[in-house]
Protein backbone atom coordinates (compact mmCIF):
# COMPACT_ATOMS: atom_id res chain seq x y z
CA UNK A 1 0.00 0.00 0.00
CA UNK A 2 0.96 3.44 -0.80
CA UNK A 3 -0.37 6.81 0.39
CA UNK A 4 -0.71 9.22 -2.69
CA UNK A 5 -2.20 12.20 -3.97
CA UNK A 6 -6.09 11.54 -5.88
CA UNK A 7 -6.44 11.40 -9.49
CA UNK A 8 -9.22 12.95 -10.69
CA UNK A 9 -11.88 10.14 -10.86
CA UNK A 10 -10.51 9.84 -6.90
CA UNK A 11 -11.74 13.11 -6.37
CA UNK A 12 -14.86 12.45 -7.79
CA UNK A 13 -15.57 9.59 -5.67
CA UNK A 14 -14.17 12.10 -2.47
CA UNK A 15 -16.68 14.44 -3.30
CA UNK A 16 -19.46 12.36 -3.76
CA UNK A 17 -19.09 10.30 -0.55
CA UNK A 18 -18.19 13.42 1.53
CA UNK A 19 -21.44 15.30 0.46
CA UNK A 20 -23.62 12.33 0.32
CA UNK A 21 -22.02 10.61 3.07
CA UNK A 22 -20.43 13.22 5.72
CA UNK A 23 -23.19 16.42 4.77
CA UNK A 24 -19.87 18.48 4.44
CA UNK A 25 -20.56 21.46 1.79
CA UNK A 26 -19.32 20.70 -2.29
CA UNK A 27 -17.60 24.04 -2.81
CA UNK A 28 -15.96 23.61 0.47
CA UNK A 29 -15.06 20.16 -0.53
CA UNK A 30 -13.45 21.32 -3.54
CA UNK A 31 -11.91 24.31 -2.36
CA UNK A 32 -9.77 21.59 0.23
CA UNK A 33 -8.99 19.13 -2.54
CA UNK A 34 -7.27 22.30 -4.97
CA UNK A 35 -5.18 22.89 -2.12
CA UNK A 36 -4.04 19.64 -1.47
CA UNK A 37 -6.42 18.36 1.13
CA UNK A 38 -7.11 15.16 -0.04
CA UNK A 39 -4.92 11.97 0.14
CA UNK A 40 -5.80 8.36 -1.05
CA UNK A 41 -4.25 4.79 -0.30
CA UNK A 42 -4.01 2.18 -2.66
CA UNK A 43 -2.77 -1.12 -3.32
CA UNK A 44 -0.13 -2.45 -5.98
CA UNK A 45 -2.83 -2.58 -8.68
CA UNK A 46 -3.74 0.90 -8.17
CA UNK A 47 -6.84 0.02 -6.02
CA UNK A 48 -8.45 2.36 -4.20
CA UNK A 49 -8.76 1.53 -0.57
CA UNK A 50 -9.15 4.03 1.51
CA UNK A 51 -9.40 8.48 0.83
CA UNK A 52 -9.18 11.23 3.70
CA UNK A 53 -10.25 14.57 3.41
CA UNK A 54 -8.93 16.84 5.71
CA UNK A 55 -10.04 20.41 6.95
CA UNK A 56 -7.17 22.92 6.84
CA UNK A 57 -6.58 25.95 9.10
CA UNK A 58 -4.27 28.39 7.44
CA UNK A 59 -1.35 30.36 10.03
CA UNK A 60 0.75 32.18 8.15
CA UNK A 61 1.91 30.81 5.34
CA UNK A 62 0.99 27.72 6.46
CA UNK A 63 -1.21 24.90 6.21
CA UNK A 64 -2.21 22.20 8.67
CA UNK A 65 -4.84 19.13 8.97
CA UNK A 66 -6.98 19.50 12.06
CA UNK A 67 -9.92 16.91 10.68
CA UNK A 68 -10.22 13.77 8.75
CA UNK A 69 -13.29 12.49 7.62
CA UNK A 70 -12.31 8.83 6.20
CA UNK A 71 -14.17 6.86 2.90
CA UNK A 72 -17.26 5.64 3.94
CA UNK A 73 -17.04 2.60 0.81
CA UNK A 74 -13.35 2.67 1.08
CA UNK A 75 -12.50 1.84 4.17
CA UNK A 76 -9.72 -0.97 3.98
CA UNK A 77 -8.90 -1.36 8.38
CA UNK A 78 -4.63 -1.14 7.37
CA UNK A 79 -5.33 1.72 5.15
CA UNK A 80 -6.64 3.62 7.25
CA UNK A 81 -4.18 2.61 10.07
CA UNK A 82 -1.82 4.08 7.30
CA UNK A 83 -3.10 7.02 6.38
CA UNK A 84 -3.67 7.89 10.66
CA UNK A 85 -0.13 7.34 11.21
CA UNK A 86 1.21 9.26 8.37
CA UNK A 87 -1.09 11.83 9.37
CA UNK A 88 -0.20 12.03 13.11
CA UNK A 89 -3.46 12.67 14.03
CA UNK A 90 -5.18 10.90 16.80
CA UNK A 91 -8.39 8.79 16.85
CA UNK A 92 -10.75 11.44 18.30
CA UNK A 93 -10.24 14.42 15.96
CA UNK A 94 -10.75 12.00 13.03
CA UNK A 95 -14.70 11.47 11.33
CA UNK A 96 -14.81 7.94 10.90
CA UNK A 97 -18.11 6.53 8.93
CA UNK A 98 -19.85 3.98 11.79
CA UNK A 99 -17.81 0.99 9.53
CA UNK A 100 -14.53 2.41 9.50
CA UNK A 101 -15.43 3.02 13.61
CA UNK A 102 -16.55 -1.16 13.60
CA UNK A 103 -13.50 -2.39 11.64
CA UNK A 104 -11.25 -0.30 14.13
CA UNK A 105 -12.56 -2.14 17.05
CA UNK A 106 -13.54 1.33 18.49
CA UNK A 107 -16.65 1.56 20.43
CA UNK A 108 -19.62 3.32 18.03
CA UNK A 109 -21.53 4.66 21.19
CA UNK A 110 -18.02 6.81 22.01
CA UNK A 111 -17.91 9.99 20.67
CA UNK A 112 -15.04 8.88 17.83
CA UNK A 113 -17.10 9.92 15.33
CA UNK A 114 -17.47 13.49 16.24
CA UNK A 115 -15.39 16.67 16.17
CA UNK A 116 -14.84 18.79 18.90
CA UNK A 117 -14.35 22.25 19.01
CA UNK A 118 -10.93 22.68 20.29
CA UNK A 119 -8.88 20.34 18.12
CA UNK A 120 -5.50 19.82 18.00
CA UNK A 121 -2.83 18.61 16.10
CA UNK A 122 -1.21 15.62 17.26
CA UNK A 123 2.66 15.63 17.31
CA UNK A 124 4.64 12.84 17.49
CA UNK A 125 7.84 13.85 20.18
CA UNK A 126 9.66 10.18 20.85
CA UNK A 127 12.28 10.59 23.11
CA UNK A 128 14.45 7.50 21.70
CA UNK A 129 16.81 7.84 24.50
CA UNK A 130 14.17 8.06 27.56
CA UNK A 131 12.33 5.29 25.67
CA UNK A 132 14.50 2.68 25.38
CA UNK A 133 17.33 1.54 27.78
CA UNK A 134 21.11 1.71 27.94
CA UNK A 135 21.31 -1.90 26.66
CA UNK A 136 19.14 -1.39 23.61
CA UNK A 137 20.55 1.59 22.67
CA UNK A 138 23.85 0.02 22.34
CA UNK A 139 22.25 -2.01 19.40
CA UNK A 140 20.25 0.74 17.84
CA UNK A 141 22.76 2.09 15.89
CA UNK A 142 23.20 -1.88 14.55
CA UNK A 143 19.52 -2.70 13.80
CA UNK A 144 19.59 0.49 11.48
CA UNK A 145 22.49 -0.96 9.76
CA UNK A 146 21.60 -4.45 9.37
CA UNK A 147 17.77 -3.16 8.02
CA UNK A 148 19.49 -0.92 5.22
CA UNK A 149 21.89 -3.92 3.89
CA UNK A 150 19.06 -6.41 4.79
CA UNK A 151 16.46 -4.52 2.36
CA UNK A 152 19.10 -4.88 -0.41
CA UNK A 153 19.13 -8.49 -0.45
CA UNK A 154 17.82 -11.12 -2.56
CA UNK A 155 18.50 -14.73 -3.41
CA UNK A 156 18.73 -17.50 -0.84
CA UNK A 157 20.03 -16.54 3.00
CA UNK A 158 22.24 -19.95 2.74
CA UNK A 159 24.00 -18.73 0.02
CA UNK A 160 24.24 -14.95 0.39
CA UNK A 161 24.73 -12.59 3.40
CA UNK A 162 26.91 -9.91 2.79
CA UNK A 163 29.53 -9.15 5.29
CA UNK A 164 27.76 -5.92 6.42
CA UNK A 165 24.61 -7.48 7.58
CA UNK A 166 26.66 -10.37 9.35
CA UNK A 167 29.06 -8.12 11.13
CA UNK A 168 25.79 -5.94 12.55
CA UNK A 169 24.10 -9.20 13.52
CA UNK A 170 26.97 -9.90 15.50
CA UNK A 171 27.14 -7.42 17.78
CA UNK A 172 23.59 -7.27 17.70
CA UNK A 173 23.90 -11.01 19.10
CA UNK A 174 26.27 -9.67 22.08
CA UNK A 175 23.80 -7.81 24.19
CA UNK A 176 21.07 -10.17 23.62
CA UNK A 177 20.76 -13.75 25.17
CA UNK A 178 18.97 -16.77 23.60
CA UNK A 179 16.54 -18.49 26.10
CA UNK A 180 16.03 -20.92 23.23
CA UNK A 181 15.69 -21.42 19.73
CA UNK A 182 14.44 -18.66 18.58
CA UNK A 183 13.16 -16.86 21.55
CA UNK A 184 15.22 -13.90 22.20
CA UNK A 185 15.93 -12.10 25.25
CA UNK A 186 17.21 -7.94 25.56
CA UNK A 187 16.53 -5.21 27.94
CA UNK A 188 14.92 -3.09 25.44
CA UNK A 189 12.59 -0.30 27.44
CA UNK A 190 14.37 1.80 30.60
CA UNK A 191 12.91 1.77 33.96
CA UNK A 192 11.73 5.48 33.60
CA UNK A 193 9.73 4.89 30.59
CA UNK A 194 8.37 1.36 32.18
CA UNK A 195 7.32 3.25 34.80
CA UNK A 196 5.74 6.04 32.81
CA UNK A 197 3.82 3.45 31.01
CA UNK A 198 2.20 1.95 34.47
CA UNK A 199 1.05 4.88 35.90
CA UNK A 200 -0.39 5.98 32.24
CA UNK A 201 -2.76 2.66 32.58
CA UNK A 202 -3.00 1.60 35.68
CA UNK A 203 -6.11 3.69 36.57
CA UNK A 204 -7.90 2.57 33.25
CA UNK A 205 -10.17 -0.49 33.33
CA UNK A 206 -8.43 -4.06 32.31
CA UNK A 207 -11.02 -6.46 30.84
CA UNK A 208 -10.73 -10.06 29.37
CA UNK A 209 -11.58 -10.56 25.76
CA UNK A 210 -15.27 -12.50 26.37
CA UNK A 211 -14.80 -14.18 22.77
CA UNK A 212 -11.61 -16.04 23.74
CA UNK A 213 -11.58 -19.26 25.11
CA UNK A 214 -12.01 -18.53 29.00
CA UNK A 215 -8.82 -20.98 29.79
CA UNK A 216 -6.70 -17.70 27.73
CA UNK A 217 -8.69 -14.75 29.07
CA UNK A 218 -6.80 -12.57 30.94
CA UNK A 219 -7.58 -8.58 32.03
CA UNK A 220 -6.35 -6.54 29.23
CA UNK A 221 -6.15 -3.19 27.49
CA UNK A 222 -6.31 -2.71 23.27
CA UNK A 223 -4.10 -0.11 23.31
CA UNK A 224 -5.66 1.46 19.80
CA UNK A 225 -9.43 1.24 21.12
CA UNK A 226 -8.22 3.14 24.91
CA UNK A 227 -5.43 5.84 24.02
CA UNK A 228 -4.80 6.55 20.34
CA UNK A 229 -2.09 8.95 21.15
CA UNK A 230 -0.17 6.41 23.21
CA UNK A 231 -0.71 3.67 20.52
CA UNK A 232 0.88 6.20 18.39
CA UNK A 233 3.73 6.93 20.66
CA UNK A 234 4.29 3.27 20.95
CA UNK A 235 3.92 2.17 17.27
CA UNK A 236 6.60 5.07 16.62
CA UNK A 237 8.93 3.46 18.82
CA UNK A 238 8.11 -0.34 16.78
CA UNK A 239 8.83 1.18 13.10
CA UNK A 240 11.47 3.21 14.35
CA UNK A 241 13.79 0.08 16.41
CA UNK A 242 11.74 -2.26 16.93
CA UNK A 243 10.79 -3.62 13.67
CA UNK A 244 14.48 -3.67 12.41
CA UNK A 245 15.77 -5.62 15.98
CA UNK A 246 13.28 -8.68 14.48
CA UNK A 247 14.28 -8.61 11.21
CA UNK A 248 17.81 -9.54 12.52
CA UNK A 249 16.37 -12.78 14.39
CA UNK A 250 13.48 -13.91 12.04
CA UNK A 251 14.62 -12.76 8.68
CA UNK A 252 11.30 -11.42 7.48
CA UNK A 253 10.65 -7.91 5.80
CA UNK A 254 7.98 -5.68 5.84
CA UNK A 255 6.93 -6.40 9.84
CA UNK A 256 3.43 -4.99 11.07
CA UNK A 257 1.63 -4.45 14.22
CA UNK A 258 -1.45 -6.57 14.74
CA UNK A 259 -2.45 -5.52 17.82
CA UNK A 260 -0.69 -3.89 21.16
CA UNK A 261 -1.90 -4.27 24.37
CA UNK A 262 -1.07 -4.06 28.16
CA UNK A 263 -2.29 -7.25 30.75
CA UNK A 264 -2.35 -7.43 34.10
CA UNK A 265 -1.78 -10.67 36.21
CA UNK A 266 -2.59 -9.87 39.83
CA UNK A 267 -2.39 -11.96 43.37
CA UNK A 268 -5.68 -10.27 44.55
CA UNK A 269 -8.33 -12.87 43.31
CA UNK A 270 -8.51 -11.87 39.76
CA UNK A 271 -6.41 -13.95 37.00
CA UNK A 272 -2.73 -14.30 38.46
CA UNK A 273 -1.63 -16.76 36.02
CA UNK A 274 -1.64 -17.56 32.10
CA UNK A 275 -2.36 -21.36 30.22
CA UNK A 276 -0.74 -23.03 27.50
CA UNK A 277 -1.67 -21.28 24.53
CA UNK A 278 -0.15 -19.85 20.80
CA UNK A 279 -1.18 -16.52 19.59
CA UNK A 280 -2.73 -17.04 16.07
CA UNK A 281 -2.49 -13.55 15.49
CA UNK A 282 1.05 -13.16 15.70
CA UNK A 283 4.31 -15.29 13.83
CA UNK A 284 6.32 -12.52 16.01
CA UNK A 285 5.09 -11.61 19.47
CA UNK A 286 6.77 -9.19 21.82
CA UNK A 287 6.87 -8.90 25.10
CA UNK A 288 8.08 -6.74 27.88
CA UNK A 289 8.41 -6.82 31.16
CA UNK A 290 7.61 -3.29 32.85
CA UNK A 291 8.18 -3.98 36.47
CA UNK A 292 9.47 -6.43 39.09
CA UNK A 293 7.64 -5.26 42.27
CA UNK A 294 5.63 -8.67 42.86
CA UNK A 295 6.32 -11.82 43.79
CA UNK A 296 5.86 -15.21 41.80
CA UNK A 297 5.45 -14.60 38.19
CA UNK A 298 7.98 -15.77 35.78
CA UNK A 299 6.72 -17.21 31.99
CA UNK A 300 7.51 -20.94 30.25
CA UNK A 301 7.76 -21.77 26.98
CA UNK A 302 7.65 -24.86 24.58
CA UNK A 303 10.25 -24.51 22.21
CA UNK A 304 8.77 -25.61 18.49
CA UNK A 305 5.98 -26.88 20.51
CA UNK A 306 8.50 -29.92 22.31
CA UNK A 307 7.38 -31.33 25.55
CA UNK A 308 10.78 -29.93 26.72
CA UNK A 309 9.44 -26.81 28.96
CA UNK A 310 11.82 -23.66 29.56
CA UNK A 311 10.95 -21.37 32.84
CA UNK A 312 11.97 -18.15 33.25
CA UNK A 313 11.63 -17.08 36.35
CA UNK A 314 12.35 -13.96 36.82
CA UNK A 315 12.67 -10.61 34.17
CA UNK A 316 14.52 -7.05 35.16
CA UNK A 317 12.12 -4.12 34.65
CA UNK A 318 12.12 -3.45 30.70
CA UNK A 319 12.95 -6.74 29.58
CA UNK A 320 12.00 -7.69 26.36
CA UNK A 321 10.91 -11.88 25.11
CA UNK A 322 10.85 -11.77 21.69
CA UNK A 323 9.66 -15.51 19.68
CA UNK A 324 7.27 -16.70 17.14
CA UNK A 325 3.97 -16.57 19.25
CA UNK A 326 2.06 -18.49 16.08
CA UNK A 327 4.60 -22.01 17.02
CA UNK A 328 5.82 -21.47 20.15
CA UNK A 329 3.14 -22.71 23.27
CA UNK A 330 3.91 -20.24 26.45
CA UNK A 331 2.67 -18.93 29.51
CA UNK A 332 2.70 -16.97 32.22
CA UNK A 333 3.50 -18.48 36.20
CA UNK A 334 0.93 -17.51 38.85
CA UNK A 335 1.51 -14.04 40.46
CA UNK A 336 1.56 -14.35 44.36
CA UNK A 337 1.69 -10.79 45.78
CA UNK A 338 1.26 -7.89 43.43
CA UNK A 339 0.59 -7.17 39.97
CA UNK A 340 2.38 -7.75 37.00
CA UNK A 341 2.20 -5.47 33.86
CA UNK A 342 3.31 -6.82 30.73
CA UNK A 343 3.43 -4.64 27.11
CA UNK A 344 2.41 -7.22 24.37
CA UNK A 345 3.24 -6.59 20.36
CA UNK A 346 1.27 -9.09 18.29
CA UNK A 347 3.45 -8.68 14.70
CA UNK A 348 3.60 -10.48 11.41
CA UNK A 349 6.38 -10.18 9.00
CA UNK A 350 4.64 -9.77 5.58
CA UNK A 351 7.16 -11.22 3.59
CA UNK A 352 9.37 -14.04 3.36
CA UNK A 353 13.22 -12.45 3.38
CA UNK A 354 15.09 -13.82 0.35
CA UNK A 355 13.10 -13.80 -3.18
Amino acid sequence: MYICAPTNIDCMIIERESTEGFGLDIEAVRAVIRIGGALVVKDSSDKLLAYVLFAIEVDPGTYRPIACPIGLAFSDVYAIKLLVRHLRVTFSNVIYSAYCIERLGLDCNKEWNTIGANLEWYKIDVDYGKCFSETFGKIMPEVSKFSREFKKLKGSRDIFLPSKCTEALTNIANEVEVIATDIYKVNMLSEKYCSELIERIKNQEFSTNCEEDVLYQIPEIVVKASDSGMYLELEELFYSYIRKYMEAFRFKKEFNINSIQFAKYSADGEISKGNWHYDEDSDSTLVIYLNDDYEGGGTQFKPNGLNEVITVDKFNVGDSIFFNGKVTPHRGLPVTKGDRYILVFWCNGLSEVFE
